[in-house]
């Protein structure tokens, strides 16, 4: 019995060594990979070996990123992992939670009141510096917010309505505030799909109804558009960021203009292509992420010009929720500047010394703007 098991456990020796020198040699001769679409980031590449590297400690540190990033299998050992954690009732990863409806959703951790007083006197300073017929800030609650009863038991989740309650008595008359808080919820009773399920953004649908909604206070033209489902097999980032691994995946809708009368120029400023199109279907083919095909991703500014019948102009300061909505403002513009704070590393003032702008826009998920500094660092007047 006693030989048995020495046998059992050598040849189970012998099976790991022989798993692990396959393994290496087997990441040995494949090439490398630069961009995990699954994860939707690039990949670390093989680290620069010199005495400066090595004396810092750099070489070693990135060396562990390498290794990991390029480890053979390397998705199908994390979903592995995943999985077997799920079963023995993990809900949680990586600030990701698996919620009792088959969704993920990233839970509301907070704001430092400081960080947004900081935020909203620069918001007020800038609308002061210029002359703005409009000035209107969007801040759009989560998944978190809005389906907080499907969270796991006992998940930390603040309250994204007291960050907005804060953000409405900080920032000055210059702004007209939009409260979207019951709206989502009323298109909530209706059973619409209002975020992803993999995916922190809400959804195209959710963006014009939360559009419409705003129009006749805003004066925006609501055009007719023909819905167009692009990609059904969407992971989003919450499924890449967690590892989890979802039942069912999502469905990325873009809006055409049914009668094709507006025609748009997408300029992204230094460099890139320009199009006649809002949707950037090679990006999202080239990066495997569907989300992507909204202006090819985040970029640092682009310049909108359309055939629209007025001589309006707007400004928008961005993050990503505000991808899939801007293409609805085309009708309402002569010109749209987008800016995204997180890639700008000019100041917006200097946006000025080129044109003016009749309107201005400032369009953030509660989330992403509450942790946010660029944007007041963008906003402020003293030099970068």
């Amino acid at each position: 019995m006693k030989k048995a098991s020495v046998k059992l456990y050598s040849g189970f020796g012998v099976v790991m060594i022989t798993f692990l020198i396959a393994a290496q040699l087997f990441h040995i001769v494949k090439p490398d990979e630069t961009y995990s679409a699954e994860e939707k980031r690039n990949l670390a590449s093989v680290p620069e070996l010199s005495l400066d590297t090595l004396s810092d400690g750099s070489f070693m540190s990135h060396m562990e990123s390498y290794t990991a990033d390029q480890f053979p299998f390397r998705s199908f050992w994390m979903r592995t992992r995943m999985n077997a954690l799920y079963t023995v009732g993990r809900r949680e990863s990586h600030g990701v939670t698996y919620n009792s409806d088959g969704t993920l959703s990233e839970p509301y951790q907070g704001y430092d009141e400081g960080l947004l007083r900081e935020t909203a006197g620069a918001l007020n300073d800038f609308a002061s510096r210029h002359e703005f017929e409009h000035a209107w800030f969007l801040a759009v609650p989560t998944a978190s917010e809005i389906f907080p009863e499907v969270l796991p038991p006992y998940t930390e989740n603040a309250s994204e309505a007291d960050y907005f309650a804060s953000l409405q008595a900080n920032i000055g008359n210059d702004f007209t505030v939009f409260d979207v808080f019951q709206t989502l919820k009323d298109l909530k009773k209706d059973g619409m799909l209002l975020y992803y399920r993999t995916d922190h953004h809400w959804t195209t649908d959710t963006a014009f109804s939360v559009f419409s909604s705003l129009a006749e206070e805003t004066g925006w033209t609501v055009g007719t558009y023909l819905p167009k489902v692009i990609d059904n097999r969407f992971l989003g980032s919450l499924s890449a960021k967690s590892g989890f691994t979802v039942d069912q995946a999502d469905a990325v809708t873009i809006y055409l203009n049914e009668n094709d009368s507006l025609y748009t120029l997408v300029s992204p400023e230094g460099g890139g292509s320009v199009t006649g199109s809002f949707y950037d279907y090679e990006a999202m083919r080239s990066t495997g992420d569907a989300y992507s095909v909204f202006f090819g991703g985040n970029k640092p500014v682009i310049r909108v010009r359309t055939t629209a019948d007025t001589e309006k102009t707007l400004l928008v300061f961005k993050d990503s929720y505000a991808n899939c909505f801007l293409p609805f403002l085309a009708e309402s513009y002569k010109e749209i500047t987008i800016v995204d704070p997180r890639y700008y590393s000019g100041r917006a003032d200097d946006l000025f010394l080129q044109k003016g702008f009749t309107d201005l826009l400032c369009l953030y998920n509660i989330a992403t703007l509450s942790a946010d500094t660029d944007l007041k660092a963008v906003l402020s007047d003293e030099a970068l």
